[in-house]
């Protein structure tokens, strides 16, 4: 399969990276960073075509692959040049139809992980949620999602923005707050972020057998406010927003566990 990607960040290198792995490199990839171009061809295919002009894109392809920031897609596709193929885009909250003033085959092709820069992820088994407009661009998709092996799942831009909603929950909030955790454990001498590791696996491990509402477990949970006292007088020697986030999250698993 012919394949244009266009755009760089942490979506596009996945993808880029396991189209390589399959053997299907794209024959042309599109950034507005030349730089960054440069280092995924550099890292992933010696061979491929890289531009920062829209207008050096090859016109001929079965699938232009739009990765890119959310407000970003309609104003590049309004620049493109006239092509064949199907365009596509991997925006959760967006729906295939901002393409419609633009091409006449599109769709959505949204992968559902989290991505990271020099960090790809294996994109055979990730769920994926699909749009589409006409049956030539459904059976594009359905192509490219066996290329990489993937289970391709019809969706609505609605039900899409909740999921993405739960998983800025399940997991940008998750990180976060593991973020906090390190820097507090980061200045106290004898401690690391090692010391989680175990935990937070075995926390992990439970939810594949329990449900989160079964799982959960802490001061919270049992409602210890002794403990939760003790944790206050620590946190002031952090900034407040750290006090409002333990009060936060506190509340709300006090609320769903009452006594």
């Amino acid at each position: 399969m012919k394949i244009v990607q266009i755009g760089a960040g942490a979506v596009a290198e996945s993808i880029l990276a396991a189209l390589v792995k399959v053997g299907n490199t794209p024959i042309a990839l599109y950034n507005r960073s030349i730089s960054r171009a440069q280092e995924l061809k550099e890292k992933y295919a010696s061979d491929l075509l890289i531009t920062n002009q829209l207008n050096e894109l090859p016109t001929d392809a079965d699938c232009y692959l739009f990765s890119l920031k959310d407000d970003a897609i309609a104003l590049v596709a309004s620049a493109m040049p006239s092509t064949k193929g199907v365009w596509l885009h991997t925006a959760a909250a967006r729906s295939s139809d901002l393409f419609a003033p633009y091409h006449n085959d599109y769709g959505l092709f949204y992968p559902f992980n989290t991505f990271t820069r020099s960090f790809p992820i294996e994109l055979q088994g990730t769920p994926l949620f699909i749009e589409y407009n006409n049956f030539e661009t459904q059976q594009t998709i359905l192509s490219l999602a066996a290329l990489l092996g993937m289970k391709a799942k019809e969706s609505d831009v609605t039900s899409r923005t909740k999921l993405h909603l739960a998983a800025v929950f399940a997991c940008n909030f998750t990180n976060h707050l593991l973020t906090i955790a390190d820097e507090i454990l980061s200045d106290t001498e004898g401690l690391s972020f090692d010391e989680l590791r175990p935990l937070l696996r075995e926390t992990f491990r439970k939810v594949d057998f329990l449900s989160p509402l079964e799982a959960q477990s802490g001061p919270a949970r049992r409602h210890d406010d002794e403990t939760i006292r003790k944790h206050h007088l620590i946190l002031k020697e952090y900034p407040e927003i750290l006090t409002a986030i333990y009060d936060l999250l506190t509340h709300s698993i006090k609320d769903h566990y009452p006594i």
